[in-house]
């Protein structure tokens, strides 16, 4: 298993995620991503373009222009989740 991040649990949602079809909006392929950073939330810890963007490149035989396109796609999703997380916190729902 790759590592990512400190938390295995991160890791192996990452691992789950990457390794399957993370360009799917398939219900279950967008839960392995909603595990993910579910799990770094819980951990603290941060999904950046760089480990997303290693993670692709070696998981993925994608052209560049794909790559940038579905890093950029993936981390405003992961923001705009993390950005209401953040909000139910601060309002006292989680």
């Amino acid at each position: 298993m790759k590592t990512y991040f400190k938390s295995t649990e991160a890791n192996q949602f990452m691992n789950n995620w990457i390794s399957s079809f993370p360009e799917s909006s398939h219900p279950l392929d967008t839960e392995r991503f909603h595990e993910l950073v579910l799990s770094l939330l819980k951990s603290k810890e941060e999904l950046t373009e760089d480990i997303l963007r290693g993670a692709i490149k070696s998981e993925k035989e994608w052209n560049d222009d794909y790559v940038n396109e579905f890093v950029e796609e993936k981390l405003d999703d992961y923001f705009c989740i993390k950005s209401f997380y953040d909000f139910l916190v601060k309002k006292g729902q989680i």
